[in-house]
């Protein structure tokens, strides 16, 4: 029993626990019965079982609550030890109908936690904009882990909300071609999943294909307006505030392979912001073409009007 251990025979241990137990007279009582006769100290948590033989385990109890305590104890592992564990797991939690089909499209990355939140409340007819629990915590709860082995998927990083947010659609930075989400198998093949705009009409690619878009580049090109007027014209043609990708453009790919249809290598455009010595020659800026010429462009001149 308890009673033998070593830390009980310790005078100092023994003389700290009446203490800390005895009541208003001094006395120390059992904790379950209150009896005050033959007090001994048991271990709340049975060392068997992962209890820990410290001063905050042992508490009093009468030998009868002791005897007691440890034959229930003894009774309940005999009992336990012939039961088939339970690999279900414990409560279940409440999901909806069609909670396979609302949580595949997350797995995918075809719609983030957020959205995956709001359709779930819809499912379960909750007028709530939070995040349900079974959401916020999904990848803790059972159900999700028995989709994913049915699915034969190990682990999936859904990086949707990172890119946007349907709080802040303001602050969407979802671009074509971003990775959008990861998911490992079981067999270990790793899937990186981007983002493809699901109307392929409306993409950039497009757009920049278009005659009006290569019409407005065009003129900043040749420096007939600049990249303020430019940007105007790009943000009326795709329906957008301010395209983005205007900063550092020179850089772009997609701008470099339009100057390489012109046979353009460099060019230089002062509209926006001309030096003095510009504005006293009523220069514009100039194009460097890939034969090595160079080409002035002046404000009264505009002498170039080829590659429309």
């Amino acid at each position: 029993m308890d009673r033998n251990n070593e830390l009980i025979k310790s005078k100092r241990v023994r003389k700290l626990l009446v203490e800390k137990w005895q009541d208003i007279d001094g006395v120390v009582r059992c904790v379950s019965c209150g009896s005050s006769e033959n007090i001994e100290w048991h271990h709340s948590i049975p060392i068997e079982v992962g209890g820990q033989d410290t001063f905050r385990n042992l508490v009093p109890a009468c030998h009868s609550c002791h005897v007691a305590a440890h034959s229930w104890q003894d009774t309940r592992r005999e009992k336990l030890k012939h039961r088939k564990p339970n690999i279900k797991g414990g409560r279940k939690y409440v999901v909806p109908e069609n909670y396979k089909e609302l949580v595949k499209d997350y797995i995918f990355c075809k719609i983030g936690k957020e959205e995956l939140g709001k359709r779930w409340n819809l499912a379960m007819n909750i007028a709530s904009e939070e995040t349900p629990d079974a959401v916020e915590h999904i990848t803790d709860k059972t159900w999700y882990r028995t989709l994913l082995n049915e699915l034969n998927i190990k682990k999936v990083s859904n990086r949707l909300d990172m890119y946007c947010s349907r709080k802040h659609p303001e602050k969407q930075t979802l671009r074509e071609g971003a990775e959008i989400g990861v998911i490992t198998y079981m067999n270990g093949e790793v899937e990186k999943i981007v983002y493809h705009d699901p109307d392929p009409k409306t993409t950039i690619r497009e757009i920049r294909r278009s005659d009006s878009y290569k019409m407005a580049l065009n003129d900043y090109i040749y420096c007939r307006i600049g990249l303020k007027e430019l940007s105007r014209r790009l943000a009326d043609i795709e329906g957008d505030d301010m395209p983005k990708y205007l900063f550092g453009m020179t850089d772009k790919p997609w701008y470099k392979e339009h100057l390489d249809e012109l046979g353009i290598a460099r060019v230089v455009n002062k509209v926006d912001k001309p030096s003095a010595a510009y504005m006293a020659k009523g220069l514009l800026g100039y194009i460097v073409y890939k034969s090595g010429k160079v080409e002035d462009i002046y404000k009264n001149s505009l002498q170039v009007s080829f590659g429309m």
